[in-house]
């Protein structure tokens, strides 16, 4: 058994404040209080001198244009310049050869909400497009921190590798010492020894302050 129903304007606000109420004739009858604060249709009264459909691409022309969409998921967008689209849906009111479009901008950031004057009050409690914003923004500042941390880390990772440079270079400086060096033990072998010193028959001639002995006293 049918039970048919009927909504009054405070509640039709209340669930589809962005709703919009086009008679046979394409004229805007009625508007959502929150779609009023962003649409200004006092001088433009007639549907689709103020409105396209983008998606699906649709000329309108009469009633019977919009009434084809019942049910497709449908994007508005003002034929004068505006910030804001509206995703929702056409649906033909029989009774009153009517139709309504209920759904809410289609906005892509915070910022565009606050752009058009709108507040969360302004959206239905069913509406989940606030809470999506809200994820996106918390993901963007996430990823713009992880950015931040990976910088740094590249800029510490380079730092690194010139500090090992040189300390490379430090320890390599003895190797391209241009006088000869050795390194000795208390018996008096060569442990280690530079590549100009590597060049002598004998280390007769050489000043002793060109030699070193190890400090832990190898045997």
């Amino acid at each position: 058994m049918t039970h048919p129903f009927s909504f009054n304007t405070e509640q039709l606000n209340r669930l589809f404040p962005f709703y919009i109420l086009i008679n046979r004739d394409l004229k805007v009858i009625a508007l959502g209080k929150s779609l009023s604060k962003i649409c200004d249709l006092k001088n433009v009264q007639q549907f689709n001198h103020y409105f396209n459909i983008p998606k699906p691409l649709t000329p309108i022309n009469s009633i019977d244009d919009l009434i084809k969409l019942n049910n497709q998921l449908v994007v508005l967008e003002p034929t004068t310049y505006a910030n804001y689209k509206l995703r929702g849906q056409f649906e033909y009111l029989k009774d009153t050869n009517q139709v309504l479009f209920a759904g809410s901008p289609w906005f892509s950031s915070m910022e565009q909400v606050k752009e058009n004057n709108l507040v969360i009050d302004d959206f239905a409690k069913h509406d989940p497009l606030i809470d999506l914003l809200h994820v996106m923004k918390s993901q963007e500042t996430t990823n713009h921190d992880l950015k931040q941390l990976i910088s740094t880390i590249n800029k510490q990772k380079k730092d690194l590798k010139n500090v090992s440079k040189k300390v490379r270079d430090i320890a390599l400086f003895p190797q391209q010492n241009p006088d000869p060096l050795f390194r000795i033990n208390y018996q008096g072998d060569i442990i280690q020894n530079n590549p100009v010193a590597e060049k002598l028959n004998s280390i007769e001639s050489v000043s002793y302050t060109h030699l070193t002995l190890p400090t832990n006293r190898e045997v």
